[in-house]
């Protein structure tokens, strides 16, 4: 799934990186697998939502 953040900044604070970025691949969430997971369901259901809206459903 893929989601969209304000600035290259604000990637790279999520990402927990120090320099700007573009875009930002998890290969292997490790420890934080759970939460990434919970993460890709919000991302999923944000965009079910928002193009069932646009379908006018």
């Amino acid at each position: 799934p893929y989601t969209f953040v304000t600035t290259k900044k604000e990637l790279a604070e999520k990402a927990g990186i120090e320099v700007s970025a573009s875009s930002v691949a998890v290969v292997d969430a490790g420890a934080a697998n759970k939460e990434f997971a919970e993460l890709v369901k919000k991302i999923q259901e944000l965009k079910a939502k928002k193009e069932k809206k646009e379908k006018g459903e």
